[in-house]
């Protein structure tokens, strides 16, 4: 499932603040934040990327059992200062055994693009083509921010996000139904973070507590003249976060 939530172009803070639990089985292998070049693995498929920009991912994701070749994520951040988080949907018209592609492999390759909006346009052609499970993608710079809203190949539509706290789940963007979307909208202060993003993140409601499954890391990004990026590689509610300086010089 996952939540990510932003509060964007806030008044008196930097433009992108993001918390982020991943939720995941507890068995499916998953690393600590790995800097990696973006796009250079996957090969962008339609050359909006330069292949040749470093990235920062909450984790490094080889697939179900560990075995995929090449990493994907579900949340990263580059240097040009883009953004890209991808949550699952539970109306995804694709069946498990006819998808072909990988969410998180696509995640990597739109970490190529120097703008979220090339990111955008990438993300809207690619889940176009089909072959992916349905999904939604959160993209951000500090100029321009979007998410797409993707259940199959013929229903991939873009959403220019207003200035505001916005966050998506396993549904639409701000899905009013969503306790933990009205949760988020209500109690989180941009001004105060990372300390009402962290306390979110650790919030009883919040949090997935499931037999074999459940959020199984959490990450806090802030994007203005700096990058801050905080993350905890298991329960937040038991972990501390720690701060991964980024960009790093000599980081390759």
């Amino acid at each position: 499932m996952c939540l990510v939530f932003i509060g964007w172009r806030i008044e008196g803070c930097p433009p992108v603040r993001i918390g982020a639990n991943r939720e995941e089985w507890r068995t499916r292998p998953m690393t600590s934040p790995v800097c990696r070049r973006a796009g250079a693995a996957t090969g962008n498929p339609s050359g909006t990327g330069t292949g040749s920009l470093r990235c920062l991912m909450a984790g490094a994701d080889f697939g179900p059992d560990g075995s995929f070749p090449t990493a994907g994520t579900w949340l990263g951040i580059n240097d040009a200062g883009l953004v890209v988080a991808v949550t699952n949907r539970n109306d995804g018209v694709l069946p498990w055994p006819e998808q072909t592609r990988s969410k998180g492999l696509l995640a990597v390759d739109l970490l190529a693009c120097r703008r979220a909006a090339d990111a955008a346009r990438l993300a809207r052609d690619e889940l176009s083509s089909g072959g992916f499970g349905g999904c939604n993608y959160l993209l951000a710079d500090r100029d321009d921010a979007f998410v797409i809203q993707a259940p199959g190949s013929a229903q991939v539509v873009v959403l220019i996000l207003e200035p505001g706290i916005h966050a998506m789940t396993n549904l639409d963007l701000d899905d009013p139904d969503d306790p933990r979307i009205r949760l988020v909208r209500s109690r989180f202060v941009p001004r105060d973070f990372p300390a009402s993003a962290a306390r979110l993140c650790r919030d009883d409601r919040i949090i997935v507590d499931e037999p074999g499954r459940g959020t199984i890391a959490s990450s806090l990004v802030s994007l203005g003249d700096s990058i801050t990026f905080d993350h905890i590689r298991g329960d937040p509610r038991t972990h501390d976060y720690t701060r991964y300086c980024w960009p790093e010089e000599g980081t390759d």
